[in-house]
């Protein structure tokens, strides 16, 4: 697997009382959340310019980022659903994790960055708009939608069909193979969440 890291996986968000730093992981509402603390006044710096207390990382589940990530990659290339082969789909499911950095498990951009320090852990699909905003008091984002591919008809389309691929078990189990670690490392961990209140 290649997962020689981009120039901007070398940087992160510090909070503005510098005791916390957020890594961002590609296909896990990265974009919405450094947007919105940069809003709330964390400055991008090089990861190793900074001495956090935390580690902050919002993790999604590995088959779901996969789907939307190789859906990312190949609508890249300008290749459309109805395009796709027999053979194209052997490939892709031949080197599932092997593409660019959408489709790498999620533990290569933070399992260097300091190791030994406590980790602030947030998951995309457990309320992660309502549990970023209570736990670092945040103001409101800009924007209220973080999931950009619902609004882009082709990688929609896309990514219902390498899920509907995946009601193959084999091709299943590749991709949880090729994501092992992450799914090892999400079922022991403590995620942050707050239940967001029901309206009365």
């Amino acid at each position: 697997m290649n997962t020689q890291k981009k120039q901007s996986s070398d940087l992160c968000l510090e909070s503005p009382d510098k005791e916390t730093i957020f890594v961002s992981i590609p296909k896990n509402a990265s974009s919405f959340v450094s947007d919105w603390l940069i809003e709330n006044g964390w400055i991008s710096r090089r990861i190793n310019s900074t001495d956090p207390k935390y580690v902050a990382l919002v993790l999604r589940d590995p088959v779901d980022r996969w789907c939307s990530g190789i859906a990312q990659y190949i609508q890249g290339l300008g290749i459309q659903i109805n395009e796709y082969t027999s053979a194209m789909d052997k490939i892709i499911f031949d080197v599932v994790d092997r593409f660019d950095d959408h489709t790498w498990p999620q533990h290569v951009f933070y399992e260097g960055v300091f190791p030994n320090r406590p980790k602030m852990l947030f998951r995309t699909d457990l309320d992660l708009q309502h549990t970023l905003k209570q736990h670092f008091r945040l103001q409101p984002p800009h924007t209220q939608n973080y999931n950009c591919s619902a609004h882009n008809i082709d990688k929609k389309q896309t990514i219902d069909y390498f899920k509907q691929q995946l009601q193959n078990p084999v091709l299943l189990d590749k991709i949880k193979q090729a994501h092992a670690q992450d799914y090892a490392f999400m079922d022991k961990a403590e995620f942050i969440h707050f239940t967001p209140k029901a309206d009365k």
